[in-house]
């Protein structure tokens, strides 16, 4: 059985991120961070950015000050996020750099296989 649907990519982003959220326990506010960046990161992506900068990019002062503004954050609030989205590997700090678990960078095509023990 195949399901086919159209979406807009802000649609596509939250769907795939909601997909995965089932496992992870994310809260709203730890999604709405993540679809930050990955939002982010596929523009970056689309306009060519070279991947070994975009998670520089992502994670750079101005970009921080984005989210704090448009999800309405304080210093502190995005400081206890930043450590829960660690904690439960949805962030990787390695070598002074953070990335996205790169399981959550959305896919064009995603197949579920499910099987029944």
């Amino acid at each position: 059985m195949n399901y086919k649907t159209k979406v807009t990519e802000d649609e596509f982003i939250m769907s795939y991120l909601r997909l995965w959220n089932g496992g992870l326990g994310l809260t709203q506010k730890e999604l709405d961070i993540l679809f930050f960046f990955i939002k982010k990161r596929r523009k970056y992506e689309s306009d060519g950015v070279p991947d070994g900068y975009i998670n520089s990019m992502l994670f750079n002062t101005e970009s921080i000050t984005d989210l704090k503004k448009e999800l309405n954050m304080s210093n502190s609030n995005w400081g206890n996020y930043k450590s829960k989205l660690m904690e439960k590997d949805i962030l990787i700090e390695k070598d002074d750099s953070i990335t996205i678990h790169p399981m959550l960078i959305p896919k064009e095509k995603v197949t579920i296989e499910f099987i029944i023990e």
